[in-house]
């Protein structure tokens, strides 16, 4: 009796371990870097960064690579931890932040936004993640004063090749890329003080 009780019981376990979904992945553009600027005294100078806009075709919870030329693939198990447009806007405040020392560094919507601040849009034009070679990051960027004048606007392009062709390789490579905007933006900033 044990037999015929153990047979379909084993028979069970191993069908459910086979339809088990496959593990997600979170991944995040945010390089480890101290947090934002808060206003204190030490800061003479305040930027503002805007929620970020893409693509529609690549501002999703997905992560989404370049399976072929015109083709797409959207990877249902590796995903950003946050929304594609809020993580760009939060890793490029944080590599401002880690460079302009003397600048509160603030994202939109925080309290106790200085008014009198300078604001910073990015409009991304190309965000692309291709197994075989790596990422690619096009922008556009403008910054604004309280006045909502432009001071200075221009556009970005950078291509990184990939470690190795996992998708955090990729990620990573993307990563540097933004880290890269932040630091020309760093830059234009500085020009404005």
């Amino acid at each position: 009796m044990t037999l015929r009780i153990a047979l379909p019981l084993g028979a069970a376990l191993l069908i459910g371990a086979g339809c088990a979904s496959p593990r997600e992945h979170y991944y995040t553009l945010v390089a480890p870097t101290p947090g934002l600027n808060r206003p204190a005294a030490a800061t003479t100078h305040s930027v503002i960064v805007e929620r970020a806009t893409l693509p529609d075709a690549e501002d999703r919870p997905q992560l989404v690579v370049e399976a072929a030329p015109q083709q797409q693939a959207i990877l249902e198990q590796e995903r950003w931890i946050e929304p594609l447009a809020a993580d760009l806007q939060r890793a490029v405040a944080a590599r401002l932040a880690a460079s302009l020392t003397d600048t509160a560094v603030l994202l939109a919507g925080d309290h106790g936004a200085d008014p009198a601040g300078r604001h910073l849009y990015i409009q991304v034009r190309r965000f692309a993640l291709r197994p075989e070679h790596g990422a690619s990051l096009a922008a556009h960027w403008t910054i604004l004063g309280a006045d909502k004048a432009t001071l200075r606007a221009g556009d970005f392009a950078q291509d990184v090749v990939a470690g190795s062709r996992s998708y955090a390789a990729l990620v990573q490579a993307q990563s540097a890329a933004v880290a890269a905007l932040a630091d020309e933006l760093a830059t234009q900033l500085r020009g404005l003080q």
